[in-house]
This record gives C-alpha cells, sequence and structure tokens, in this order.
C-alpha cells in the first residue's frame, strides 16, 4: 500500500538442499526530493504531465501520488485494444503502469493524434521508441546509449529541474524573437506606408540609391 517493492529470500542447509522460504523484505526508492515542486512549477507553466512506468500498478499509484500528479493511473492492459474511449483515457490519466516499450509508444502516439506536443523522458533502451516518437525526446542525466541516440535534449544534470529551465528559457527566446519579428513588420509597414503616398499622392520619386540607403539605415 506504501508503494514498496518487495524481495523474497529463501535458504538453504546445502547446495543440494531445498530453498525454504525465509522472508519478505520491502524496498522503498522514493522520488527525488525536488520531483513534486518542478512537477508543481511545470503545470504552473501550462503543461501537463503524466507518468509512465513498468512498476506495478500499487506502486505506481503511490508514486503518482507522492509527487502530486494524481491517482488516475491506468495498468497497460487497459491500453489495448484501440478505441475512441480508450484515447479519452488516456488523455485523461494521471500515469500509466505496468508498461511495455510499445506502450509507451502508444501514449505518444495517441497524445500527439490529439493535436498535442509531447516531450517523453527516458533513460533506458525500453524508452526509446517512445522518444523517437515524441516531438521532443529528452534523455536524462545517466541514459543508456539507446535512449541518447533516439533523444532529442541530453540532460547532464540529475533531477527534473532541468526541464523546467529549459521551458522558461525557450519561452523567453521565443517571446524575443516575436517581439522583434513585429517590430520589423511595423518598421517595415510605415516605410512602405510613406513611400507610398510620397509616389500616388505627390508624384514623387526616390533615386535607387536612397531607396538601398533607406533599407540599410531601416535594418
Amino acid at each position: 500500500l506504501q508503494g514498496y517493492k518487495t524481495v523474497g529470500v529463501a535458504i538453504a542447509e546445502g547446495c543440494d538442499a531445498a530453498m525454504q522460504f525465509a522472508a519478505v523484505i520491502p524496498i522503498h526508492d522514493p522520488p527525488r526530493s525536488d520531483t513534486r515542486l518542478t512537477i508543481h512549477r511545470i503545470r504552473e507553466g501550462g503543461i501537463a504531465v503524466k507518468m509512465i512506468t513498468g512498476d506495478h500498478l500499487n506502486i505506481a499509484v503511490e508514486t503518482s501520488r507522492l509527487i502530486g500528479l494524481g491517482t488516475t493511473v491506468l495498468p497497460a492492459s487497459e491500453l489495448w485494444p484501440a478505441s475512441a474511449s480508450r484515447d479519452e483515457a488516456i488523455l485523461t490519466a494521471d500515469g500509466f503502469a505496468q508498461v511495455l516499450p510499445k506502450d509507451k509508444r502508444e501514449v505518444v502516439l495517441v497524445l500527439q493524434n490529439r493535436g498535442l506536443v509531447v516531450g517523453m523522458t527516458g533513460d533506458g533502451v525500453n524508452d526509446a521508441p517512445a522518444l523517437a516518437q515524441a516531438q521532443i525526446g529528452i534523455a536524462v542525466d545517466g541514459a543508456t546509449e539507446a535512449a541518447r541516440s533516439a533523444a532529442d535534449i541530453i540532460l547532464t544534470t540529475p533531477g527534473l529541474s532541468a526541464i523546467f529551465d529549459a521551458v522558461v528559457e525557450s519561452r523567453k527566446i521565443f517571446a524575443r524573437l516575436r517581439a522583434y519579428v513585429l517590430y520589423r513588420i511595423a518598421a517595415t509597414i510605415q516605410i512602405v506606408l510613406v513611400l507610398s503616398i510620397l509616389i500616388y499622392a505627390y508624384d514623387n520619386t526616390l533615386p535607387p540609391l536612397y531607396v538601398i540607403l533607406l533599407a540599410l539605415v531601416n535594418d
């Protein structure tokens, strides 16, 4: 119930003796301390976050709760066969458990078919198909060579905070480019209007050299 993984231990008195069950050892693998805050910040930025894991459903539900995603986690068995209701369930789910590589890729593909831009993070060979399918494949720090080859972005620092920082910086760059393009368009329209008035209203003409100089100064 607490999302622990378990390992069974058996003992035997000798090499040929039958194994006897001794105990079950619980193993706790908590998420990084900054994961919950990072996901919260990413969501505040208007980006939906979903968890895709090969862990057991109970472990996935508890992990999803700990990191603040929610507890609507679908097992891989509900990803097939494909249907409209299945696609809607994928769209609204917080996460997916017990998935195989083909299941991860299918989730990405369904979200893309809904018109969404999908970013996928991963570190293993089993993540490579989904990383390659996503518009933005992100290999986390310490990822395998297969994941790195399939990804568009390779993180060199641990944790997910680098993704949020990249989103913020990318939006700043886009906003600056958009502002510059709008400024250039407005300046060009102004020059065209002035020249049009001079030519058509006052029947004035400018020598080609003046037009070239005006274009250079405008740039």
